[in-house]
């Protein structure tokens, strides 16, 4: 089975009291699985306030770094002995982001998002976006009212058509299924059932092999109306964590389809993990 573990972890940053959540949590993580974190910057000069000097991009480069610089010396005094790297970079961040992944290697993107509307764009924020549907590397969205640290009840919702390399896409989910041991629960959503009980595909089988060092269970529901029957089963079950494999940018636009603005509030409070399936 060809597994990669998540080694490398990618935070961009821009300072703001969501990203500093994301940081957060993104270095947590990195602590429980023995990750390194790289925390990534980018400036540009419209971000700079003009109103007596100008300042030279050295000038700035070197403000940036030591405000990097310091972000970075105040997590690893927070998270002990997590190796922290930084990347700064001038530029718009979405330019930079599949270079730095590239040659950094990174396993896994941590990013924070506004939360603040049903558009798609204002859920994610647009470099959360550009990352899911431009970048094939494994992203946590981190809502900007998360609080928790914790992953103790999973929802995976699933189609099961897997691909082939199954157990390669679905590796950082298996790791911090291990790490984690939470209960996963596996959800499949689907307008007609069909009648009789359920029997198992040779796709479902593959994954029971995946996860036969968990615990776990699996749900067919039946609905017309998938989006508000996840929602509504985070919310029964307490999860604290969504699972998804994507596949195109119309999945993310149908989730966060602007009818159903109340159950995406509540999807603001549970971190997201997506999965790229090439």
């Amino acid at each position: 089975m060809n597994t990669k573990n998540i080694e490398r972890i990618l935070i961009p940053t821009d300072y703001s009291a969501n990203a500093q959540r994301a940081t957060r949590m993104g270095i947590s993580l990195a602590k429980e699985i023995g990750a390194d974190v790289f925390l990534f910057h980018s400036y540009n000069i419209a971000a700079i306030n003009f109103a007596e000097n100008v300042i030279i991009m050295e000038d700035l480069k070197t403000i940036e770094n030591a405000r990097l610089n310091e972000v970075v010396a105040e997590m690893k005094k927070e998270y002990g002995d997590v190796n922290i790297q930084f990347i700064l970079e001038f530029g718009p961040v979405a330019d930079w982001m599949k270079t730095v992944v590239d040659d950094k290697k990174i396993d896994l993107i941590v990013m924070g998002t506004k939360g603040e509307t049903d558009a798609l764009n204002k859920v994610f924020g647009s470099v959360a976006t550009h990352v899911v549907n431009n970048i094939v590397c494994p992203v946590l969205i981190i809502p900007s009212t998360h609080r928790s640290y914790t992953i103790s009840e999973v929802l995976f919702a699933t189609d099961f058509h897997f691909t082939n390399d199954v157990a390669t896409y679905l590796s950082p989910f298996l790791q911090l299924a291990h790490d984690f041991d939470p209960f996963i629960h596996v959800v499949q959503f689907k307008s007609d059932l069909g009648p009789g009980p359920h029997v198992k595909n040779i796709e479902e089988l593959k994954l029971t092999g995946l996860l036969k060092d968990t615990k776990h269970s699996y749900h067919y529901l039946e609905t017309d109306n998938t989006e508000e029957a996840l929602f509504e089963f985070v919310e029964k079950r307490h999860c604290d964590l969504i699972v998804m494999v994507t596949r195109n940018y119309t999945l993310w636009e149908k989730i966060f389809h602007r009818s159903f603005t109340k159950k995406i509030a509540l999807h603001s409070e549970i971190p997201v993990l997506i999965l790229h399936e090439s």
